[in-house]
């Protein structure tokens, strides 16, 4: 029989990031916080920058509510940070691929370190 509790965190991962879309994309609209179309962009007309910050902040609310995956391993939230920091400045400043690659590379090293 399956448990379906396991299916909580996702669940409330999903409203929260729903919620929070809701929410922040008329607020990127507003304040400037949008992607237009250039050279680097495969997207057509205008884009929020909020997606990325929903989606982590909507995960990391999920799990300390339901007190299951930040018990696991608080690392993931840490190098989850960084990538979402790096998105941010990248969508400020255009950094180049090879400074990202480098960096991703980076923290996908640290976080295979610590599993061993």
């Amino acid at each position: 029989m399956m448990d379906y509790l396991q299916f909580i965190p996702l669940f409330t991962a999903f409203f929260v990031a729903l919620i929070l879309l809701v929410v922040m994309t008329p607020l990127a609209h507003q304040f400037g916080l949008v992607d237009q179309p250039s050279y680097r962009k495969r997207h057509n007309g205008i884009v929020p920058l909020t997606g990325g910050v929903a989606i982590f902040v909507a995960v990391l609310v999920a799990s300390v509510l339901t007190d299951v995956w930040m018990k696991n391993n608080p690392l993931f939230f840490t190098a989850s940070a960084f990538i979402v920091l790096l998105g941010m400045l990248d969508d400020r400043f255009d950094l180049s691929a090879k400074g990202r690659l480098v960096c991703q590379f980076g923290v996908a090293s640290i976080m295979a370190w610590s599993a061993q």
